[in-house]
């Protein structure tokens, strides 16, 4: 009995010290995020997302991901390799701007939807042009399109054809050859 009695406090400032430590390092990453250029987006943290984001970070690039289910288990490899990661919906443009996507080198959406992936690419473009003077160099932006009429639809418009001066966008399939 006195043997608990010294031991629960003990457990209690334990299990503080280790709650504390985490909100720390999580506070330092978004911190350090915010001096970032240059970096990496991740839009959808499916195994590619995590395997792109996993790649880049082994080559020493800062990596941010955005990921809407917060539920996702990916979600601890993200936290254990010290990856930085926003929980929404990556087609909102206040956490593309979270995410410094107007400083960052490049973006890839790569979320389940089609759809989803032109709509981070419009928001991203709009942000990289309102925001043009935060980076020098244009945002290469790679959109995961399966299907091959919406590519084709969206070769034509200006923002995807190469023709902006702030976003360089290219389309890709993982099936193609």
């Amino acid at each position: 009995l006195q043997a608990a009695r010294f031991l629960a406090p003990l457990v209690v400032l334990s299990v503080l010290f280790k709650a504390f430590i985490t909100v720390v390092r999580g506070h330092r990453r978004i911190l350090l995020h915010r001096t970032k250029q240059g970096h990496v987006v991740i839009c959808g943290l499916g195994r590619k997302g995590l395997q792109l984001a996993k790649n880049f970070l082994q080559q020493g690039r800062w990596v941010v991901v955005i990921e809407k289910d917060a539920n996702n288990e990916l979600l601890h490899e993200c936290e254990d390799e010290g990856i930085l990661y926003w929980i929404g919906d990556a087609g909102h443009q206040s956490l593309l701007q979270k995410a410094r996507v107007h400083c960052a080198e490049l973006l890839i959406a790569i979320t389940g939807d089609d759809g989803k992936n032109v709509e981070v690419a419009l928001r991203a473009a709009e942000l990289c042009q309102q925001r043009s003077g935060e980076n020098k160099s244009p945002l290469r932006c790679f959109m995961h399109i399966v299907d091959p009429q919406l590519r084709k639809l969206f070769r034509e418009h200006p923002v995807f054809s190469g023709k902006s001066d702030r976003l360089e966008v290219t389309m890709f399939d993982f099936y193609e050859n």
